[in-house]
């Protein structure tokens, strides 16, 4: 049994879903291609576009798309000659690299600890709890941060928009009823963003790897200038 069954045979039993009749492309269609990208191509396919973008059991779109990259091999083929199995391979890495730096992946609640230090006063350790929520797949969600010492409290709400890797948005700070916008990039699922208002700036950075997440918010001047918290995923 290929790899590319096995990997359809488990992404079936995972929802219970019939896999397509049509399947992925057969190791013949490669070997007789280019006979040493045949494990090459095997490997691309099982990880490559289908998977992701359908985010599910959506057989009949990953046949479209098992087709079309069949019809683009033969066509290739004959066009590219020896170039071919590179321009496949270019061609099956894009659809990873398009969904790679969208916000999806903050999705989730995020537990942790940390410490905030307020303008008046000394470094206070805190308790945080982060909601973060898709509302349009790719393109939006919604930050809600909570967190709290024995003396403070931070309750910020916000809603991020994604362009690209350019980010836009409006927060709000529910106990010092302060808010603005924000601005900044997101580059491989790492945040970098400013945010604005009326007697606030600051710089904000939420990095995140897998199920663990560093944020921190660097505010000189403001009622809390400095933020800094460590948390994990605890609900997708």
């Amino acid at each position: 049994m290929s790899i590319l069954q096995i990997r359809e045979q488990s992404t079936c039993r995972k929802c219970g879903a019939k896999p397509s009749k049509q399947g992925r492309p057969s190791a013949d269609l490669f070997r007789s291609f280019y006979p040493t990208w045949t494990r090459a191509g095997e490997l691309l396919i099982a990880n490559s576009m289908p998977d992701r973008i359908t985010r599910g059991c959506s057989f009949r779109l990953q046949g479209l798309w098992v087709r079309l990259v069949e019809l683009l091999l033969e066509h290739w083929k004959m066009k590219l000659g020896f170039l071919a199995p590179l321009a496949i391979s270019v061609l099956l890495l894009l659809p990873t690299s398009v969904y790679a730096n969208d916000l999806d992946g903050l999705a989730g609640v995020w537990t942790g600890t940390g410490s905030m230090k307020p303008i008046d006063g000394p470094r206070e350790r805190i308790r945080c709890r982060a909601t973060y929520t898709v509302k349009k797949p790719h393109r939006s969600l919604d930050l809600a941060l909570l967190c709290a010492s024995d003396a403070y409290k931070l309750n910020l709400q916000a809603n991020i928009e994604q362009n690209g890797d350019e980010l836009s948005g409006n927060w709000f700070e529910r106990e010092y009823r302060q808010g603005g916008k924000i601005v900044g990039k997101n580059n491989a699922g790492n945040v970098e963003a400013r945010i604005e208002g009326n007697t606030v700036a600051a710089l904000v950075s939420i990095q995140t790897k897998a199920d663990r997440q560093a944020f921190s918010m660097d505010a000189p001047g403001a009622w809390v200038s400095k933020v800094s918290i460590d948390m994990n995923r605890t609900q997708k």
